[in-house]
């Protein structure tokens, strides 16, 4: 068995080395391997948060079976998406517009864990 240390931050090393590899790297099949650490660390994130929730789980929130992974997933899209479009295209202006993709999907994933750790009654 892990070490609480390391079983806790391993959503986090898998999403960091997959900004790494995606960012620094400049290949399609580095860009594929972050692009893959990436999805596992977010799948990790996205299943422990939504185990550790401590809001009431509403019927009108689980409705829609598929459509609640891909609610889940949007943020961490939007990251990588910006990242890609950041450093795969050589134009100015999508710079700025990957840059504020991935910049809004941070501010996604921040509201959600925030939401996530407050009791509503």
């Amino acid at each position: 068995m892990l070490p609480k240390f390391i079983y806790e931050s391993l959503p986090y090393i898998n999403l960091s080395i997959g900004v790494a590899e995606i960012c620094f790297f400049h290949s399609f099949w580095t860009a594929l391997s972050g692009a893959m650490f990436f999805g596992a660390g977010a799948v990790m994130w996205v299943l422990r948060s939504d185990n550790r929730r401590k809001d009431k789980r509403t019927k009108a929130r689980y409705q829609y079976k598929r459509g609640r992974e891909l609610y889940e997933i949007k943020p961490f899209f939007y990251i990588v998406f910006g990242l890609l479009v950041t450093n795969w295209i050589d134009t100015p202006t999508l710079h700025l517009a990957g840059a504020a993709v991935a910049l809004f999907g941070f501010y996604v994933l921040l509201k959600r864990g925030i939401y996530r750790r407050c009791a509503v009654t």
